[in-house]
């Protein structure tokens, strides 16, 4: 008499997530879209680890984002591991020690899963995706200019035709506002003309502060950023040299 099999349990952990073969198909489509715009722009691949000691990432994170961290602890050392909730502090810390004899600015970008105990909703999961770039040592306001006019071109790489950039830099309103008069100022960016925007090269303000988008600023930041990363090459590859 054979024994019942027992059933396997499917269900997976609250916010976990499979990517079936279409939605990977999609989901790989998506990052090389966006790798090429990386490339094109001078950006150079960092892969960082999934886990790393959290006194070590806390450095650089907020208290939310700590608070919202998964943690383990280490077997060996009893030390209190983490997953990595973020990408950009990794990326301060190699930079500031394993990359900091490489000549400035650097430019580095990832795609790569990070994990946040949130409460899980549509479209959210505890495990998802981070598509960033990481300019390092290119004062503002030309590495403003850069990161924006790039982020609208991955927007663009990915046919999304109506979007909006928050810009969470006060210096950057506060630029735009010194050549505006009047208390009452609005300031509404004109994503009908491409939607890209440059900070740091020549806006044009129309009325009482609105943005005027053309394909000029965008060359210009893009000429800009061709120009500087032959430049990091050229420092890089004159490094080896003298190296050997």
């Amino acid at each position: 008499m054979s024994l019942p099999r027992k059933s396997q349990p499917t269900q997976l952990p609250k916010g976990a997530k499979i990517y079936l073969p279409d939605e990977a198909a999609r989901k790989r489509a998506v990052e090389e879209r966006l790798f090429d715009v990386f490339r094109r722009w001078g950006y150079r691949e960092v892969v960082t680890s999934a886990y790393e000691y959290f006194d070590v990432l806390a450095h650089g994170t907020d208290h939310d984002l700590q608070e919202r961290m998964f943690k383990m602890v280490d077997r060996e050392s009893g030390r209190l591991l983490t997953l990595r909730a973020d990408v950009t502090p990794q990326i301060a810390r190699i930079v500031a020690t394993r990359m900091r004899e490489e000549p400035k600015p650097l430019r580095l970008h990832y795609v790569t899963s990070v994990f946040r105990y949130d409460e899980p909703h549509v479209g959210r999961y505890r495990e998802f995706y981070q598509a960033g770039v990481e300019l390092i040592g290119l004062p503002n306001p030309e590495g403003d200019a850069e990161m924006i006019a790039m982020t609208v071109e991955g927007l663009r790489a990915l046919g999304l035709g109506r979007f909006q950039i928050d810009v969470g830099q006060a210096d950057f309103f506060r630029g735009i506002l010194e050549g505006v008069e009047g208390d009452e100022v609005r300031i509404e960016v004109d994503l009908d003309q491409l939607g890209r925007q440059v900070v740091g090269l020549p806006i044009r303000l129309v009325g009482e502060a609105r943005l005027v988008l053309t394909d000029e600023l965008i060359r210009e930041a893009l000429r800009r950023a061709k120009k500087a990363a032959r430049e990091a090459d050229s420092d890089r590859a004159a490094a080896v040299d003298a190296a050997d």
